[in-house]
């Protein structure tokens, strides 16, 4: 989050990611922890390459999920 951005009742102390592949409808979610003021991160093992959409839920009370990038993957 961009500094000067707060949440009402503060910033989570993590987020839940979840790592959508478009190609083959798989996906996975993972816990990324607070490392800064609304910077969040973790590790994730993604099982193929190309483009994966990434969306994160906040928990309640937000049911929402939020669009916040896209990553790709390549093989070695």
């Amino acid at each position: 989050m961009p500094d000067g951005i707060t949440l009402f009742g503060g910033l989570l102390p993590f987020v839940d990611a979840t790592f959508y592949a478009d190609r083959s409808g798989g996906g996975t979610v993972r816990r990324l922890e607070s490392v800064s003021h609304g910077a969040y991160a973790g590790t994730v093992s993604l099982f193929s390459a190309g483009p994966w959409r990434v969306l994160v839920s906040l928990g309640p009370p937000v049911s929402d999920t939020f669009a916040v990038g896209t990553l790709a993957v390549t093989t070695r």
